[in-house]
């Protein structure tokens, strides 16, 4: 509980201090007199961001102080920020210029560190929380934290297991599309493969086979030239080429001279010429064979020929290209053929996953049920006592086609007259009707699910006569199982209250004051006609207080 509470520079209070020993707590005062200050600064205590708006005209800093007296350990906070001595002390600090600061024991701690261990300790209910049971998602809420540990252990496993099969479907939907893109990109990949991997690619070799090429081709041509003179020179297999005319030419010269006038042997010598010239012609031109030749340039023609038209399959320029486009197509193909086992595997998951979503749904479904049963039973039997006897509170819950992770069940509170009314709280429900209907669910919600400090806020909104007063006894049962600090303008339920606070105004400067005896008639009397000193006001006061 809320032991203690010290305020500096927030809203209209310049300093003030509190020490709570009650479980049911009054803070009354005029209105406009500072009461919202207060606050503002339990509001910072639980660990609400803080905004430079709420400190006090004039100065640069405002500082809250909490003392909170704890059962027992905090399981959310390091054993350093743990409470001594049965209490943790809790200290804001806000600057004029935005800046704020926030302290555990004294020491600094993130403001997320604070707000998540005073979470489930200390809650603020507004004048419009009410306003809250208009919300479907908050109606859902309220059922669920009715049912005990055993519905919300089932919405935590609905809730993990829904996230597990909805990540399956993710990786199956995209292994699906992945094997899809992959089968066709790559329709002839595995021809494409067969083809690439029998040139035998390395980088470069494209400009090697070119060149190799253009020496085949020029040696090729050379050879075809060679030969084409000696076949001249020879007369090839008709052997009538030039030598052979030659040859007749100097048997004709040779008659025409006669014997022995051959002048210094020269015709002899120049069908030796000749004879050396074919000679040294044949060498040349068989040193290689033309048809190895033609063989080399048929290879290295169709290799170009083969990688040229791969790499217009890759859509590539260039061999470098070409080779990281067959490395990826042989990833892909090698992935395409070992996921096949994976994505089977994937699609037994999900599917053994949705059987156990749609399961866990029902069961969840079924515990609300048994859950709302219970939960309008305690609420009804706490409106009757809040004066709304011809209404009865009633929980709706219709299956819907889609499981959430908060389900499959569409929730709704309503109110029936037993009759001929009957629709959704957020239509037929007045303000005051909708402060007791939320009244009743905190006294319905099981102990583990209320905070140890409960602040209502002129919760009392829309309550008048009977109603109010019932509503305070509902109030005072309630702190008997957490502590309640009521803001109120209500005297009947002011006077319920084990421990009194007054607010009062003086010139820019709010004051909180502990009232009692005599002081605590004089404020109840204030509330009920306005006047502090009113007889028959006074009279009314005492007799509340009495009979509290």
């Amino acid at each position: 509980m809320l032991s203690e509470l010290i305020v500096t520079n927030v809203g209209g209070i310049r300093d003030a201090s509190l020490h709570f020993r009650g479980k049911f707590i009054a803070i009354t005062g005029e209105s406009g007199a500072g009461k919202s200050s207060l606050v503002r600064a339990l509001e910072l205590a639980s660990g609400k961001r803080a905004q430079s708006s709420l400190i006090r005209a004039g100065v640069e800093e405002a500082e809250v102080q909490a003392v909170l007296e704890m059962d027992g350990p905090m399981p959310s906070l390091p054993e350093d920020l743990q409470p001594q001595e049965g209490f943790i002390v809790v200290k804001r600090i806000v600057s004029s210029g935005g800046r704020a600061k926030t302290y555990l024991q004294d020491r600094p701690v993130p403001l997320n560190t604070l707000n998540t261990a005073l979470s489930n300790i200390i809650a603020i209910q507004s004048q419009f929380a009410q306003l809250e049971l208009l919300d479907t998602g908050q109606q859902v809420e309220l059922l669920d934290n009715s049912g005990g540990p055993g519905l919300r252990d089932i919405k935590t496993s609905l809730s993990q297991t829904v996230s597990l099969a909805l990540e399956k479907e993710r990786k199956l939907l995209e292994m699906t599309r992945r094997r899809r893109e992959i089968e066709t990109r790559h329709q002839e990949g595995e021809s494409f493969l067969a083809k690439y991997s029998t040139l035998n690619l390395k980088p470069g070799c494209e400009t090697e086979w070119e060149t190799e090429m253009n020496r085949v081709s020029a040696s090729l041509k050379r050879q075809k030239k060679i030969r084409s003179i000696y076949d001249r020179l020879t007369g090839g297999s008709a052997g009538e080429g030039l030598s052979s005319a030659i040859e007749l030419l100097c048997g004709e010269i040779r008659q025409s001279l006669g014997d022995g006038s051959e002048p210094d042997g020269m015709i002899e010598k120049l069908l030796g010429s000749i004879q050396e010239l074919e000679v040294s012609l044949k060498k040349q031109f068989s040193r290689e064979s033309e048809q190895e030749l033609n063989d080399a340039f048929d290879t290295l023609e169709s290799r170009l020929g083969a990688l040229r038209k791969l790499m217009r399959f890759a859509k590539v320029d260039n061999v470098e290209d070409l080779m990281d486009y067959a490395e990826r197509t042989q990833s892909d193909l090698e992935w395409l053929r070992e996921s096949r086992v994976a994505l089977a595997e994937l699609q037994d998951e999900s599917s053994s996953l949705k059987k156990e979503v749609s399961c866990l749904a029902l069961s969840l479904r079924e515990s609300r049920r048994s859950a709302a049963v219970k939960l309008e039973e305690a609420v009804n039997g706490t409106l009757s006592n809040l004066a709304m006897e011809g209404l009865r509170f009633g929980i709706s819950i219709a299956p819907l086609e889609k499981v959430r992770h908060g389900g499959a069940d569409d929730i709704s509170f309503f109110l029936t007259d037993g009759k001929h009314l009957k629709g959704p709280v957020s239509k037929i429900a007045s303000g005051g009707e909708l402060s007791r209907i939320l009244l009743s669910l905190q006294i319905a919600s099981s102990d583990d699910m209320l905070p140890d400090v409960l602040v209502f806020d002129e919760v009392e909104a829309g309550l008048g006569g009977r109603a109010a007063v019932l509503a305070g006894y509902a109030l005072k049962e309630l702190s008997l199982r957490c502590q309640v600090i009521l803001i109120t303008h209500e005297a009947s339920i002011a006077a319920l209250a084990d421990q009194h606070f007054k607010v009062e105004r003086e010139g820019d400067i709010s004051r909180v004051l502990e009232v009692d005896l005599d002081q605590r008639v004089g404020e109840i009397s204030r509330m009920l006609a306005g006047n502090p000193r009113d007889p028959e006001a006074i009279g009314l006061a005492r007799s509340l207080l009495e009979n509290q």
